[in-house]
Formats: structure tokens, sequence, C-alpha cells
């Protein structure tokens, strides 16, 4: 699960998972994608991981 924005008390949650999970919050995106936005204080176990991402140019 990736949290992809946080909005004031809110997280922006998505995965790849197909089918999106059965409940209110969770929205079918794209391909096996699925988001919801979820209360920052029901995440837990969080880790940030930091990816470098080589230039293009």
């Amino acid at each position: 699960m990736e949290v992809v924005e946080l909005d004031g008390g809110q997280a922006w949650i998505q995965q790849w998972q197909w089918p999106a999970p059965d409940h209110p919050a969770a929205y079918a995106i794209e391909n096996g994608l699925w988001g919801a936005k979820v209360p920052i204080e029901e995440l837990t176990e969080v880790v940030e991981t930091v990816t470098e991402v080589p230039s293009a140019l």
C-alpha cells in the first residue's frame, strides 16, 4: 500500500490488487489499482521508502 498524498487529517492511499476491497471508501482506478481516502490515525506500521529515480536526460 502506498500513501500518495496527505490532506489535513486524511491520507490518499493506493494499492495494486484485484478486485478492490469491498469497502465503501475503496474505489477502482484502473488495471487493478484501487484507492481510498482514510483517516491518518488508521494507518499503522508506516514505513518510508525513498527510491532514487535516474534522470532520462
